[in-house]
């Protein structure tokens, strides 16, 4: 027998997103927005965005935004999707705090 496939949560919303569930859903909410981009209106509405993904597979349509391909890469530039976009912040502290450099001009020993 042929080793069965297991679906990571990756290959599983790829697959969702080729269905016709999917595409049908796609499809009401760029309508609904008129084919303009929710965020910015100024530009056409090409894709999709999740605005959460605690019911995806079985989104709310208050679930999904359309949106125009700048708009979705910016939203998920600012606010990644998944564990792998993590995005570092380098917001050091100009000056060591004063309870620090206390603890440290104390005793020596």
């Amino acid at each position: 027998m042929p080793p069965s496939k297991t679906l990571s949560r990756f290959s599983a919303y790829e697959w969702y997103r080729a269905s016709p569930s999917w595409q049908a859903r796609r499809e009401w909410i760029l309508k609904r927005a008129d084919y303009v981009c929710e965020k910015c209106r100024k530009r056409p509405a090409t894709e999709v965005h999740h605005l959460t993904y605690i019911r995806v597979f079985n989104e709310d349509p208050a679930d999904l935004m359309a949106l125009c391909r700048q708009c979705h890469a910016e939203i998920h530039w600012r606010q990644p999707a998944n564990d792998n976009q993590i995005q570092f912040s380098f917001d050091f502290p100009d000056e060591p705090e004063e309870e620090e450099e206390e603890e440290e001009g104390g005793e020596e020993s």
